[in-house]
């Protein structure tokens, strides 16, 4: 069985992921990563992401603004 370790994607994927979620009980275990980038990335997106998942590994705004 293998699991996704590593994800990149854009804010508003992640806003899609996050209310998929919400019907979920958790994240993922195999995710280590996140990676956002090719838009602005909200702050309160990052504390919901934060707040929902059980890792700290979570790479923003690569892109710039």
């Amino acid at each position: 069985h293998f699991g996704i370790t590593l994800m990149e994607l854009v804010p508003t994927q992640l806003q899609f992921i996050l209310d998929e979620l919400r019907q979920r009980e958790d994240v993922p275990v195999s995710l280590r990563w996140l990676v956002v980038t090719g838009e602005a990335f909200p702050p309160a997106l990052a504390r919901a992401w934060l707040a929902r998942s059980s890792f700290p590994s979570l790479t923003p705004e690569l892109h710039g603004n």
